[in-house]
């Protein structure tokens, strides 16, 4: 029952998005719809236009790929854009057909049946939001088993609003960061005794490895990145204990042939070389190049990783970057304090992993691609932050501190900056981002989604209020293994 309730509220938030998001809206959309829609017809990865970056593939014509015309244009509202209206296949161009085609082959057959059009598109989307939502909904399993409310606020803070954004469209980049988080949840889970020892969990954790890898090119990589923390954090004893269990290695096993398959899939396609992107490269001297990354850091990488939505062309306010760096902040800085040496440690060295591997793997890939990092490319391995950093306080349970009175402050900090994140985001759209502030109140809205403006925006602070209560509630009242038992074992979760 936990387990569908969780479904439903996070395929609800998934729903809200997609309707307030204007087709074409997302990164790189058009050129993955086109991909979906051209794998059921044959086509998996096209034949290639004079050695570019796009390919030509059998698609339904009303797809057009097409740049839309608000893109990268705050001030402009998205009643501009329209679908064509060609009928029929043809050949229609994508530069996104040499990934690895799984998301996309899901997708695709998914939602062959209906007619091809906006319908398809919004049916795509909420299929996307569907697995999203089984990943997410398998991590609240875990917070109920291990009981620990700063494991549920570590949980909570994992999804920014830019993740919660993405399983509203069709990017692969969506199932990516939901099993990043769903695989952050579950290892460190794992790496403590207690709910950690049920069967269950490695099974959970072997399936969101498993989506994780098979979704973009980097994603072994982050899952690989994400192990040696949680071996930091787990500590040799305990490893040895699950690698001796046969479920553990069965599972392994499983992900690591997911993961070959993504790189061999890599290295022939080539999805990231120089001519198979559109971005150009950089002919700039490495130094130059290497300030240039480090000077992203914030504005290409922390900030949009909390929220920078379509086109990288609508931040979310300040005020939802406030509270989001103010709340991870703090969940930081009380994990290094109370939390045990491995448990410092592992939270160290993830954060060095997301500052200093995005940098390093843009700097190499420069003379390629540019400078073209961005904040969702982190995120599967940036989730593990918080994550990690809540699950530390579990010590300061049953203490002076009051961890309750602290959880639902940073609980109504999370209502309200996904609310603000939303609302702007669907502002923009509806009459451009210098519009009216209330616009849900007036009629008079440029664009208007499938269902009124007003309604989203009562609907969706309604949604994210339930989640956050249900996500602590679930952290508090189903705990089979206290905090005072935990604690007389040598658990990073103690």
């Amino acid at each position: 029952m936990r387990w569908i309730v969780s479904f439903a509220l996070f395929l609800a938030v998934g729903t809200a998005w997609a309707l307030a998001s204007p087709i074409y809206s997302g990164p790189d959309e058009p050129s993955h719809v086109v991909h979906a829609a051209s794998i059921p017809r044959g086509d998996i990865i096209g034949k290639s236009i004079n050695g570019g970056p796009y390919v030509h593939v059998t698609a339904p014509r009303v797809y057009e790929p097409t740049t839309p015309c608000y893109a990268f244009h705050p001030d402009v509202p998205a009643n501009c854009f329209e679908l064509s209206k060609r009928g029929g296949d043809g050949t229609l161009r994508s530069y996104t057909t040499r990934y690895l085609p799984t998301y996309s082959s899901f997708l695709g057959f998914g939602s062959y049946w209906y007619p091809p059009g906006s319908g398809q598109i919004y049916l795509m989307r909420l299929l996307s939001a569907a697995l999203i939502a089984a990943l997410l909904a398998s991590c609240l399993t875990t917070v109920a088993a291990v009981g620990s409310l700063g494991f549920g606020l570590g949980i909570l803070f994992a999804l920014t609003p830019m993740a919660l954004y993405f399983s509203g469209v069709v990017n692969p980049s969506s199932p990516e960061i939901a099993a990043g988080i769903a695989a952050w949840t579950h290892g460190v889970a794992l790496t403590g005794g207690g709910a950690g020892d049920d069967p269950k969990l490695v099974r959970r954790f072997g399936i969101a490895g498993c989506v994780l890898c098979a979704t973009r090119p980097l994603s072994p990589l982050w899952l690989f990145l994400a192990l040696v923390v949680l071996v930091i954090l787990a500590g040799r004893t305990r490893v040895e204990d699950l690698v001796r269990r046969s479920a553990v290695r069965g599972w392994a096993a499983a992900v690591v042939a997911v993961a070959v398959i993504q790189v061999a899939w890599s290295a022939w396609a080539k999805p990231l070389s120089e001519g198979n992107t559109a971005q150009k490269g950089l002919s700039e001297p490495l130094s130059f190049i290497f300030r240039q990354s480090v000077g992203k850091l914030y504005l290409s990488n922390t900030r949009e990783m909390i929220g920078v939505f379509g086109w990288l062309d609508t931040a979310a306010p300040n005020g939802t970057v406030m509270i989001w760096l103010l709340a991870v902040g703090a969940l930081v800085l009380l994990a290094v304090s109370a939390g045990s040496r491995r448990a410092v440690w592992a939270v160290g060295v993830a954060i060095a992993f997301a500052l200093l591997v995005p940098t390093a793997i843009e700097t190499a890939r420069a003379g390629a691609n540019g400078l073209v990092w961005h904040g969702r490319y982190t995120l599967p391995f940036a989730v593990g932050i918080p994550i990690l950093a809540g699950s530390t306080l579990r010590r300061l349970e049953g203490t002076k501190l009051s961890l309750t009175r602290f959880a639902w402050w940073l609980g109504v900090g999370f209502v309200v900056a996904q609310v603000l994140a939303f609302g702007e985001a669907l502002r923009r759209y509806a009459v451009g981002i210098n519009g009216p502030v209330f616009f849900f109140f007036w009629n008079t809205t440029a664009w208007s989604p499938p269902v009124p403006s007003w309604l989203l925006m009562i609907g969706y602070p309604a949604l994210i209020a339930v989640l956050a209560v249900w996500v602590i509630r679930n952290a508090t009242t189903s705990n089979p293994f206290p905090a005072r038992l935990v604690r007389r074992q040598d658990s990073p979760l103690a």
